[in-house]
């Protein structure tokens, strides 16, 4: 089986900085979320000390908390404040951007489109952008074809899209309603690192691809979404890898998710038995 390493792999700039901020800590502190969705990093921060909540609230008064590279919502921030929890704030500076969007089309009356996966924690943060907003209205869509029966009620639309998302899909999303005349601004600039592999995974032409990440990382899963190959894998460790069977496979691209540790894929190579030259 011939072997390919599809760049870019390994962090992308955003978890990069998140993760040394984070082993950078050396004392006991919380996690507001996963510091990036990784098990192999979570894991990791575990064993330094760290401890995971889910919710702002299990945070305890005067204490420190890391912020994910997802972000947080002002709500949720100001929470934080009001019992004197230090604040340790690993978002990655695209999502900071989309916050910023969101929240100056909401203050500007418009509808605010969020295109993207509703549940995730980086889209809860913007939404909660547009709720900080009195009178805000927003919208969370993963497709285009979700808008068709919608009716609308404002003619002014902003439109953001979740920073590891399709480009296309974003970009029908701010057509469609182009289409319809409505009155549209929109910053749905998918981050280059996510377009980089996207576009990579896309243009790769072997019978199969093995993408290297976590199932809840947003833009592991949307490379094998997004991937032309008949045959897509997945392993987020070296025991899932270990349970795939590659057989019929003649050329494989072995890609990952932007949460990827690159010694995680320099492991895999190895354990596959190395790059065809």
């Amino acid at each position: 089986m011939r072997i390919e390493a599809i760049k870019p792999h390994g962090f992308c700039a955003g978890v990069a900085a998140a993760v040394a901020k984070a082993m950078a800590i050396n004392d006991c502190v919380y996690a507001y979320h996963p510091v990036v969705h990784s098990e192999i990093v979570v894991d990791k921060l575990v064993r330094r000390g760290f401890k995971f909540v889910n919710s702002v609230d299990d945070v305890p008064s005067n204490s420190r908390v890391l912020v994910s590279a997802h972000g947080i919502s002002p709500l949720e921030e100001k929470s934080l404040r009001n019992r004197s929890i230090e604040i340790i704030d690993a978002t990655c500076p695209f999502v900071w951007r989309v916050h910023n969007a969101a929240a100056k089309f909401a203050r500007d009356g418009r509808l605010v489109v969020i295109v993207g996966d509703d549940g995730h924690a980086e889209v809860e943060g913007i939404k909660g952008e547009v709720q900080a907003v009195d009178g805000a209205e927003l919208l969370v869509v993963s497709h285009v074809e979700e808008l068709i029966d919608i009716r609308f009620t404002r003619e002014k639309i902003g439109i953001v899209a979740q920073t590891t998302v399709n480009q296309e899909v974003a970009d029908n999303v701010v057509a469609f309603f182009l289409r319809k005349g409505f009155d549209v601004l929109y910053d749905v600039k998918v981050c280059n690192a996510t377009k980089e592999r996207q576009e990579a995974v896309k243009a790769f032409k072997g019978d199969g691809l093995l993408v290297l990440g976590s199932s809840t990382s947003a833009n592991t899963m949307r490379l094998c979404s997004v991937s032309p190959c008949s045959n897509v894998f997945r392993a987020s460790n070296i025991e899932e890898l270990k349970k795939i069977d590659f057989s019929g496979i003649n050329f494989l691209g072995v890609t990952s998710g932007a949460s990827t540790p690159e010694s995680f894929f320099r492991e895999v190579l190895e354990y596959l038995g190395g790059v065809n030259e």
